[in-house]
């Protein structure tokens, strides 16, 4: 009968890893079978002079690769000119690229660098059927879990404003959103219609000023705090034991542990969240009394 007593859940390949073992089945070296995303570039700058005009200002650049390639998005600096020393990051990965692909970027100053594909992320297709299932058991347990609304990945009073249309465009991982005190003031009420914000009181999507919301936003998986990824990794795990494997006392052993790493995920939530009887409002400061403060009488 599988063990389930070690959970390793640094990546989404070992929380996957993690499951599989859970239900006795083999470890897999990758989750997918083929790649396309990318995950890392190689940038190399022309071998004329680089403009002076260029040094100091972050530029937003879209790449292409021939038809193939689409969505890769750049951010890059130029340091110094002479030197032609840079920085640069990737602000969105693209799809459909090839490893040694090369690129170039779609801005006039920068069309004489050379952009090489260093490595993809796999995705889209899974290396075997058992696999995509407890990848998607996982997937869907980590929405369900940050869909609570944790201290993580809440966020009150978040700035949403319009653009030029004068409209508010839905931002894809947002779980929920409420406006920011919308107990108290109900001049408005927002809720998301063809991936913008409505608001139903006027019964429009145009908005003038930027609004203010309470959020619950959805991270990727690597991102969670630790002992969250934990408690979806043995989540998905019961999940996958009763769906893939008819063992009930395999079930209620992983149900045992599912609890325990829920209680752990409630003591971070209330050690971070700093929570009080007193309501105190975020952006405030309380003191609460000090018993040490009798000896200064």
């Amino acid at each position: 009968m599988a063990t389930p007593t070690t959970y390793n859940t640094d990546t989404e390949l070992s929380s996957v890893n993690s499951i599989l073992g859970a239900i006795g089945q083999s470890p897999v070296t990758t989750i997918f079978a083929n790649v396309g995303e990318v995950n890392a570039v190689n940038i190399t700058p022309p071998t004329t002079a680089i403009p002076v005009t260029l040094v100091g200002t972050p530029v937003i650049l879209s790449t292409t690769s021939n038809s193939v390639g689409s969505g890769l998005r750049i951010e890059l600096t130029v340091i110094d000119a002479t030197d032609k020393t840079f920085r640069f990051k990737i602000l969105k990965p693209g799809k459909k690229y090839q490893v040694n692909d090369e690129v170039t970027f779609l801005d006039a100053d920068f069309s004489g660098w050379l952009v090489t594909i260093a490595s993809l992320k796999q995705s889209d297709i899974f290396v075997n059927p058992e696999v995509a299932f407890v990848y998607g058991l996982l997937m869907e347990s980590n929405q369900d879990v940050q869909n609570e609304g944790w201290v993580f990945n809440r966020e009150n009073h978040y700035p949403l404003t319009p653009n030029a249309d004068g409209e508010i465009v839905f931002p894809s991982n947002i779980l929920r959103l409420d406006m920011f005190d919308n107990a108290i003031y109900r001049t408005t009420n927002v809720v998301r219609r063809d991936g913008k914000l409505y608001d139903k009181l006027r019964h429009t999507y145009e908005f003038t000023d930027t609004i203010h919301a309470d959020i619950v936003w959805l991270f990727p998986f690597e991102d969670l705090p630790s002992v969250f990824k934990r408690y979806i990794t043995i989540r998905a795990s019961v999940r996958a034991a009763t769906q893939m494997v008819t063992n009930r006392e395999l079930a209620q052993m992983l149900a045992m542990q599912e609890g325990i790493s829920r209680a752990a995920c409630m003591e971070y939530e209330c050690n971070q969240g700093d929570y009080s009887m007193f309501g105190t409002p975020e952006g405030t400061t309380y003191r609460p009394y000090q018993p040490y403060h009798t000896l200064f009488r």
